[in-house]
Formats: structure tokens, sequence, C-alpha cells
């Protein structure tokens, strides 16, 4: 085992207490972590910093090339291959999302009102009015229409983005703290949740904006879901959750539940071998057989470093590796992550640990 503890520098030390989330770049080399109202960027392998500002709701694009986030000053884009920073909007912003082709950016505002720009030339595209609390916002995969979630009871909204046009609004069965929503890989279905454990995850057809399904199943909150590749299936967990749960999304049948003792489950479909990987394990769905060499020739997603649900200890699979000291432990669930065999944690009093986790040798 590799440790690595890096403290951030005494400029802007204070704004770096209150450790809120860690997050990693697509390829695994960069890890964003994010304080109250400052962003640091790190390198994964060497724990060097690499960059700090203020910000906060940061995000990398897909291709890993860009980071975005907001701030009191609006919303910022950078160019992690030239350094350059974009600069839209003004006035404080949060949950900013890059649409897939990268041409536009949203965020929300504390008037609850939420802004579109062309990211070519900042122009502001048009202003629409969302919810009070709005608590996220995400694209559809063809960028043609965007949803907001919100918080307590004021559901989901869905507006077309070249007009501005409020073309559904998405009721929940019952009263969720935190509305959030995703769409599936083929943009035909939103999936409406919260953390409201008696209350289902529901399915929603985008086109006619009618119930698709209430998935049952789970008797514990979730704030995570995750479809598979196809749009055919849909796993949901969260860190207050035990146990992830599986359904098909055509027939709304609850399919698995998987139980785990992590702090923030992993969640990765494999549908061309029949499988969900949670936190590095592989499981079969229906009646699929996987073989060793299918499990093995996904490697990438294989890795079974967690940290458990008490904070205390890293483990790997089902064993515990290594005790943290209460310093070193994650403020919350999105105050880590894991990359193959390496963590970064977020502590309480803004510390980042960096984590080598090497088998012992002869261990297989």
């Amino acid at each position: 085992m590799h440790m690595c503890d890096y403290r951030p520098s005494t400029e802007n030390e204070d704004k770096f207490d209150l450790m809120l989330r860690v997050t990693l770049s697509p390829d695994g080399e960069l890890v964003a972590s994010e304080s109250v109202g400052m962003i640091r960027l790190w390198n994964l392998e060497t724990g060097d910093c690499c960059l700090d500002y203020e910000g906060h709701y940061i995000s990398f694009s897909s291709d890993g090339k860009l980071v975005i986030s907001a701030s009191e000053d609006g919303v910022r884009i950078l160019d992690l291959a030239s350094k350059n920073h974009r600069f839209f909007g003004k006035g404080y912003s949060y949950h900013p999302v890059l649409s897939p082709d990268g041409q536009r950016v949203a965020a929300a505002s504390l008037d609850g009102s939420i802004q579109l720009w062309n990211t070519q030339n900042g122009d502001n595209i048009f202003t629409i009015e969302g919810s009070k609390l709005i608590s996220g916002l995400i694209f559809s995969p063809t960028g043609n229409l965007i949803a907001s979630g919100s918080y307590r009871d004021d559901g989901a909204r869905v507006w077309n983005t070249r007009t501005g046009d409020c073309v559904a609004t998405y009721t929940p069965a019952s009263e969720y703290d935190d509305v959030f929503v995703v769409f599936s890989p083929n943009g035909e279905l939103l999936a409406l949740g919260g953390t409201n454990p008696s209350t289902p995850l529901q399915l929603w057809d985008v086109l006619t904006g009618s119930i698709r399904s209430n998935l049952e199943g789970r008797s514990e909150p979730i704030d995570m879901v995750v479809f598979s590749p196809n749009s055919q299936l849909i796993a949901a967990g969260g860190p207050d959750a035990r146990a992830v749960w599986l359904w098909d999304t055509q027939r709304g049948e609850h399919l698995l539940t998987i139980p785990h003792a992590s702090l923030k489950p992993r969640i990765e479909f494999v549908t061309e071998i029949g499988a969900v990987f949670v936190n590095g394990m592989a499981h079969e769905i229906g009646s699929a057989k996987m073989t060793k060499a299918e499990i093995a020739s996904h490697s990438h997603l294989l890795s079974d470093l967690q940290i458990d649900s008490s904070r205390e200890w890293v483990t790997k699979g089902s064993e515990r590796v290594l005790w943290l000291p209460p310093e070193r432990r994650p403020r919350m669930p999105d105050s880590y992550a894991v990359w193959r065999n390496k963590i970064a944690i977020g502590a309480r009093n803004g510390d980042m640990t960096f984590l080598t986790i090497e088998d012992e040798p002869g261990r297989q």
C-alpha cells in the first residue's frame, strides 16, 4: 500500500474547509475537489495540484477536455489543454450542465430561473422560469430538451432548448425531499426519483408525457439512477441505502436487489455480457451466464475498492484493508472517488488524501 497525503496551500486555505465533493475525470487522470466556494484540480497519479480557482458544482465534459463550474459570478468553462477560461452570465449560478454537443451550457439561478447560453459566442439563448429551488439540470441525449428537478414537491419540468417552451410537467406520486431527473440513453424515458423511500421511482414517456411505470421493490432512499446503454434496464441506489435495485424498463419488473456495504455504490452496465457491476463485482442479469474471460475483459470496471458505510475503513471486496483516522475520513458520500487501485478522499477540514492500494505479493 502506498499513501500520499496532501494539504491545500496556505493561500485560500480557509476556503477549503468543509469539503463537499470529489469528482473524477472520465479518463481517471484528474480529480476535482470542491469546498465552499473553491475548486482545486489534482493529478491523481502524483497528487500534485494543477490549478485552483473560485467556484462550485463542478463537472467534467464527457470527453474530459473541459471543466464546467458555477460561481457567484455566473458559469465558467475551463479548457484543460489551453487553460483558457470562458465565462457566461452574471450573478450566483448553480447546477451548470453542458449539452452533449458542447454547443450550449445551462445553469440555475437563485430566483428560480434557468439560463441557456451559446458556448461559441457567449450569447444568452433564453431565460426561462423554473422552480423556486432546483435540485438539478440535465440535457436529453440529443440536446433538444432540458429537464429540471426540484426540492420538495415541485416535481420536474422539461423544456425545448430551441424555443424555451415548457413541453411537459411531471408531478411525483407523493412528496419527495429532493426530486432528481435522468434521461435514458435513447431519450425516450425520463426517470423521476427522490429520497422518499415510500414513493416509487417513476419512468415517464418523454414523447407522450405519461407515466410508463412505477418501479416498486425498494424500501430505502435513493439519489442516483443509472440506465443501461440500450435503455432496457435501470438501476438505483444511494448513500443511505444498503442495496442497489435493478428493473426492466419495458415491463417495470423488479429484477434484482444487490446488497452492498459501501458508502456510495458504483454502478456500471455491460449489456453485451448481460451483467451489471456494483463496486467492481459482476452480477448476472436474468438468464445470462458470464465466463471469467468475459468478466476479465472489462477489468477497468473491476476495482472493488470502496469506503464502507461507517467511513472508517477502506475495503477491497468484503475485506477491510485500511483503517482511516477521523481526520482522514470523507466528509460526505460524494467526498471521495475511486479509480482502479487509487482512492482520493476529501476530509471535513479540507485535506486531500491520495491512496494507492496494491495487492500483497502472491495474492489473487
